[in-house]
This record gives structure tokens, sequence and C-alpha cells, in this order.
């Protein structure tokens, strides 16, 4: 290679080089878990990495946009500029400050920077950022618990002493008091044997013990224990002592809380004296009888108390109490150990001093036998000392008399609460005393809270006279059996009920209060209604349908003389013309009187089993030709039984006489429901549609949501060309006609309405078991020639007219 393609390549290999440095820079600061950046002499940003951005909250955009003068709140860069030679004689500078992040919250961080001036573009800043928030929260947190700890130290009524390796390093002025010093220095510095005598009570040197203590103390094998002291003015004294290891100025110290009981010890010995005392007094006792200390141990079991728990005196000694009574159980427990603080007497968990109130428990004896129990605790100061005194008995037999009767009240109040019917509790007054959740339903009250608060005749009556009736009838008798009475809801409506109630007299012969049960007979009043009224329309039927078979008889006789006369030889001019207008309103009074036919059930059912659900979707492909395109169809079918026998052209003729008549209810807008489903007539259902067998129905429902219908017109809907339309018109037989297609088919019909509310009419068919026959016998024509017709008929005219021989050549 020439010297001129050297000159060429140099400026190509170091701008290669510069890049690959470029390269690794930027590898190396945002690989590093230390956050970075990068500032000019001013402190604008020049370059962040990926953690310094994660730690402020903003991006590298954001930033090189920004100085540290933007985020550094203590401001601790401006001295970091000033001292600019000391930190390139030293090659970095390492200070704490606190940043502001993107969010507004602090944190504080350790940065370490240096400081490079560049030929081309002059200073530059380069700093690495640690995270130190958590280690400065810590700090805090220490500190605040470090002066915690000093203020309680230092305020404690009770003497504290600081033991570090045994030996005294701090101590409270408490602690001096007890001690007899005036200061400190006198006690700092001294083991515990130091402030006692050689040897304890038990003969046991002091060193010993107090290092053998203090061990024990170290491995967490205890943490109270009583010691004999003696003070700086030689007096002698007992005290309680409360041990802990903690951190006290970064060492492991033995805290020590000293209680003063000298006083406890000298009254030992009167409190054995009244203990001997008491032993003496309650072995004449019948109850059971257990004497404790202030923190529930047995210090004496009298015997009946071991007779009903079945321990000796010595095996219960010094064991606690909870050992025995309650144990295993947390709710008995819990009660035990407030009836204890409640039995000293100063300490109320209460506003009243609910000392010796009766503890119901569960004891444990030796044989492992649970038995109920009632205690009652007390307490008594004997020589300053306090013990507590429980009296015990053994009621577990009464106990479980007392949970049988509880079941039984259970049951009485489900019972109560759950029947169907409505059970209730009154005053003669008209106060309701207590009554259930049906009685609340029913009545159309929330609660019944609210009920119990109304005045009986004033807001259940009807008819307030009617509250009158009631007493003087039941109170005559003592009892009512299927009393009926209208009552009225909250919201008004008409409640039709039958009652059955009895009187309860208190001792000395007093009607105390009324007690019954009310069963709601409105649905029942109405069925039985509509009952009377389909009895009306079967009698009408009946005679409307020999009515129809007659006049039958003569429309066939007019029409028979009217088409034998156009046969005539004689009839000419404009005679055929007025026969022929006798043989048009003579079928038109044939289309009537077969529509009276069909509500009398006189005529023929050509009868198959058909899926009503394949029926009515049928059906509505077709009605919305016959209601208009405002009123939209809805269908629901059943997937359980829908098999009738039916004649299907007259089921349908059903369906659209309802759906003529929902139209009609509707003004032509509104929703039409026709649902396929089944229901199963009782015995119940059977007594309101008494010509009902019971069993499965399959239930063709035709709901609208029109003007509805009151009940007036309900009762008489069915009737021959009756019409709920003010103006008279469209009077008919389209439901009359329903009607007769359904009793002829062995069913009957339901229906339910209010003004305003649309109505609901529930067409009930037979249900069948069998499946639909898939081939029909196919007509087929009139075979034979010159044979004899046999012409049954009462109607003389009518004979004469059939006797024509006919075209076949059949003789009549």
């Amino acid at each position: 290679m020439d010297d001129e393609e050297n000159n060429i390549l140099k400026p190509l290999d170091a701008l290669s080089e510069q890049r690959d440095i470029e390269n690794w820079y930027r590898l190396i600061i945002n690989t590093t878990l230390d956050s970075f950046w990068c500032t000019d002499s001013k402190g604008v940003f020049l370059d962040v990495n990926n953690a310094f951005c994660k730690l402020i909250g903003y991006s590298r955009d954001e930033l090189l946009k920004l100085s540290l003068y933007d985020i550094d709140k203590s401001k601790a860069f401006e001295e970091t500029i000033i001292h600019i030679p000391r930190i390139i004689e030293k090659e970095s500078n390492r200070y704490e400050t606190r940043y502001r992040q993107k969010d507004g919250t602090n944190v504080d961080v350790d940065v370490s920077v240096s400081y490079y001036s560049f030929p081309d573009t002059g200073g530059r800043f380069f700093a690495f950022i640690r995270d130190i928030t958590e280690g400065k929260e810590r700090e805090r947190l220490l500190k605040a618990n470090e002066q915690r700890f000093r203020l309680l130290f230092e305020k404690s009524n009770d003497p504290i002493v600081l033991f570090e390796k045994g030996t005294c390093i701090d101590c409270n002025d408490a602690a001096l008091k007890i001690m007899g010093c005036q200061s400190k220095d006198k006690l700092i510095g001294l083991s515990l044997s130091k402030m006692s005598p050689k040897k304890q009570p038990d003969g046991q040197p002091s060193s010993l013990m107090a290092v053998k203590i203090f061990k024990e103390v170290i491995n967490n094998e205890k943490k109270r224990f009583e010691w004999f002291c003696r003070s700086m003015n030689n007096e002698e004294f007992w005290v309680d002592i409360t041990c802990a290891v903690i951190s006290h100025e970064n060492k492991q110290v033995i805290c020590t809380a000293w209680r003063d009981m000298t006083k406890e010890r000298i009254i030992e010995e009167k409190l054995k004296e009244s203990e001997e005392k008491f032993k003496i007094f309650s072995l004449s006792g019948q109850d059971a009888i257990v004497l404790m200390d202030n923190e529930g141990n047995i210090n004496f079991i009298n015997q009946a108390a071991e007779r009903i728990l079945g321990y000796t005196e010595e095996e219960v000694l010094r064991k606690p109490i909870d050992k025995y009574f309650a144990s295993g159980n947390f709710y008995d427990a819990q009660k035990l150990q407030i009836g204890l603080a409640e039995a000293i007497p100063h300490i109320k968990t209460t506003k009243e001093d609910s000392a010796g109130k009766a503890l119901e428990l569960m004891a444990t004896r030796k044989d492992e036998k649970e038995i109920a129990v009632e205690l009652s605790l007390f307490s008594e100061i004997v020589a300053d000392k306090l013990r507590i005194i429980g009296i015990f008995r053994d009621i577990t037999e009464r106990k479980s008399t007392l949970e049988a009767l509880q079941r039984s009240e259970e049951k009485y109040r489900r019972l109560f609460e759950e029947t169907k019917d409505v059970v209730y509790l009154s005053t003669p007054e008209g106060q309701l005393i207590d009554i259930n959740k049906a009685g609340v339903e029913l009545f159309g009250y929330r609660s019944k809270e609210e009920i119990l608060k109304i005045n009986i005749p004033r807001d259940l009556y009807w008819d307030p006279n009617g509250r009158k009736d009631f007493k003087e009838a039941i109170e005559q008798q003592g009892f009512l059996n299927m009393y009926e009475m209208i009552m009225r809801r909250k919201d008004g409506q008409k409640v039709i009920v039958s009652v059955t109630a009895n009187i309860i007299y208190d001792d000395i012969g007093n009607i105390a209060t009324y007690q019954g049960i009310m069963r709601d007979l409105t649905e029942i009043k109405r069925l039985e209604g509509q009952l009377f009224e389909f009895q009306k329309l079967d009698a009408v039927g009946g005679v409307i349908g020999d009515i129809a078979h007659t006049f039958n008889n003569i429309l066939n006789i007019i029409i028979g003389n009217a088409q034998l006369a156009k046969m005539s030889d004689a009839c000419a001019g404009d005679v055929p013309a007025y026969l022929s207008s006798i043989e048009n309103e003579v079928f038109r009074a044939a289309d009537i009187v077969e529509q009276l036919l069909v509500f009398g059930r006189r005529t023929h059912l050509d009868v198959n089993v058909t899926d009503m659900n394949d029926v009515v979707r049928d059906f509505a492909k077709i009605i919305h030709e016959n209601i208009g395109e405002n009123i939209e169809t809805r269908t629901v079918f059943t997937s359980k039984l829908s098999r009738a026998k039916i004649d299907v052209a007259r089921i349908n003729q059903v369906l659209l006489n309802l759906a003529l008549n929902a139209r009609d209810a509707m003004s032509g807008k509104g929703i039409l429901t026709i649902e396929v489903n089944t229901d199963e007539i009782t015995k119940v259902h059977n007594r309101i549609h008494s010509n009902a067998r019971p069993g499965k129905y399959v239930v063709l429902s035709v709901s609208d949501t029109g003007t509805g219908i009151d009940e007036e017109a309900i009762k008489k809907i069915f009737e021959p060309f009756f019409t709920s339309h003010l103006s008279g018109e469209r009077k008919g037989l389209g439901l009359s006609v329903v009607y007769g297609i359904v009793k002829q088919h062995g069913g009957f019909i339901n229906v339910s309405s209010e003004p305003n509310q649309g109505a609901n009419f529930q067409v009930y068919l037979p249900a069948v078991l069998e499946r639909k026959k898939l081939e029909r016998l196919s007509a087929k024509e009139i075979e034979g020639r010159n044979e004899t017709i046999l012409i049954a008929e009462d109607e003389i005219a009518l004979r004469d007219i059939v006797r024509i021989p006919t075209q076949s050549g059949h003789r009549i």
C-alpha cells in the first residue's frame, strides 16, 4: 500500500476507533447499576443513563432540557462548582443531597463527581449517583426511637437499670432513689451482686446467682425474677425485676425494670394465716370454692370442688384456672379472663361493677368429661394482698333442660317465621304484638318494625266496623274457625282472608291477647268468581246450543226450499235474484249459527295429537297480516311436555280471536306475547275448575300491553255479543267462540288483568303422552250406485228436501 492510500485510510481508522469508544462508553453507562449524569460547567445535562432516568422519573429527552438546578433541592452543586480546583486535585468529590423527582417526591442520593476540562468543549462534570433514601429513613427512625427510649427511660416512675456484660452502664432517677444514691457515678460500673448482700435469703451467693440469671436472660430463658437488694444506706429490700435484651447505642444491653415488693413480702405471713382460716370456712360449705392469686393461679380448692372436678387439691395447686375452666374454648376463655379482670376492684371494664356476675363456662374433669358450670368471681384484699375467690356449681343437667327448651322455642320460631300463612299476636285494643314474615308481605309493609307500629282497625280493615264484628264473634265463642274478612294492604288494595283465631287469657281470666292464623283467599275468591261466571256461561251455552241447533234446521229448510225454487221451471224474471238474496242472507245467518254452535259445543272436532310449539310457530308466521306492523309479536316455547289432542284449525281460531282482541286493546301498537308452557292441576285447582281433571296441562298464554280489563268486565267477557267498547261497536262472538272451543277440548281459561296493565289469557289444554300419528287416512270417494241412504231427521220439512234423488243415483 502506497503513502497516498495510507493518508486516505488514517482518518477512517480514527473515525472507526472513535465510534468504538462511544459504543463502549454508552454500553458501560447503561449497564451500570448506579445512576450517571454528565453536565457542562454550568450544570446543564449533556448525558444521562437509563438508571438515572428511572431514579428521577424523567425521560432522557426531558432531562437533556434541564439542569441540576431544576432537580437539586439542597443546591449542593453550587458548592461543587466553587471547589473545582479541589476536585481536580483529588480527581473526585463526594457529597449527599436530595433530588426532586418528576412526581414531586424527594429522593436522598450519594453523588460521586469528577471534573475534566476538554480543549474543544470546555469543562465537564461526570457523576455516579446512588439512592440512599432507605438508609436515610432508617437513620431517622433509629434516631427517633433513641429519643423516645431516652424520654421513657428518664421519665419512668419505675427504677430502670441498664447492664452490659453484667455491669451497670446507665440508670434513671427512680433507680438512684431506690438505691439511695445522689448521682449515677455511684452505680455505673457496679454489678448486680454489688448492689446486694453477699448471699440471697436462700443462702445462694449473689454473684453466682446474678451471673446465672443474666445468662438465662440473654438466652431468652428468663424474663422475670425476684431479687434481694441492699442500698447504699444499707437498707435491704425485695424487688421484682423484669428483663429484656435490647440494642442501645449499637450495643447489646439488658434493660431491667425494678418494682419494690418489700411490703408484699412483709404481709405474706399474714396472708398465709388468713388463707388457713379461709380453708377451714370453705370445708363446711356446699358450693365449690377455688382460691386464686391475682394472676388466676389456684392456691386452694375445697372438697366440693374436688368432687365436681375430680382432682385433688394437690393436683391443681399453682395451676392456672383456665387449665380446667374454658380449656380449648376461645370464647369461654375470653369470658373467664374478662371475669377475672372485673373481679379485681381497681379494674373496671364497664361503667357498672360486674364483679360476682355468674359466668356460664365449660369445665373439664379429670376423666376428660366436659361439664357446664356457673362460676361467680369475687376479690378480697388480705394484708394488702389481693386474692380472687371463685364459687361454682355444676349446672350440666339444668343447662341440658334449658337447651331442650330453647330448641323447642327455636322450632316454634322457625315454624312461625317460615310458614306461608300469616301468624300473628295482637291485643284486644288493636295493636299487633308480633307477626311473621308472611304477614308483613301480605299487607305490603317493608319490615316487621313498620307493621308493628300500625293500628289494626284503622290501617288493616277495609271497613273499620269489621274489627267490631270480629271482636264480638271471637269473644262470644272464645275462638273463630275460617272466619272471612276483607282487609286492606298498605297500598290500599283489597285483600280477602280467612282467619282461625283464639283468645289467650291472663291468670285472673281477663282477655290478654288474640292469636291466630290468617290465609289469603283473594286469588281463590277471584277464581271462584270466574268459576261462577263460567258456570253461567256453561248454562247459557247449553241453551244457546239448543236454540242454534233448532235455528240451524230452520236455515237449512229455508236454503233448501230457496234452492229448490231456483231449480223449478216456473222460476223466471226477477225471482232467481230474489232467491239468491235469500240464500246470501241465510249463509250470513249460518255463519253466526256456526259460532253459536261452537260456543254451545255442538260442533264436530277433528282432533289429533299435536305439538303446541309447532302450532304457535306456524301461527306466528301469518299473524302479522291480521294485527298490523306496529305490534311486536314475541313467542316463548317450552322444552317440556307440549303435546295435546286438538283440532288444529279450531285452536288456530282461538289464537286468532285472542290476538285480534289484544290488537283492539292496544289500539294497533304494543307487544303481543304468545307463550307455550306446562302446568299441573292439583286438587285445589280442581276445586276451582270443577270440570278440570287433575293432571298435566299444556298452557297457551296470550298477553298484551293494552288498556287492560276491569273486574266487572272480566265477569262478562265471554258472554255472546258482549263488548267493552264504550261506543258499543265491535260486538261479536270472538271470545265466546274461544270459550266454546276450549271447553269442547276439555280445557279451561284463566284471565288476569287490571286497567292500564294489559291482559293475560291462559288456555289450559289436557296434555297427552302419545305422539302424533305420521299418516292419516286419505279421503276416498264414495263408491257404489243405486244404494238406499237412510236419513234420520225430526224436522218434516227438512226430510222432504233431502228426498230428492242424488246425482250419484242413490235412493233417499
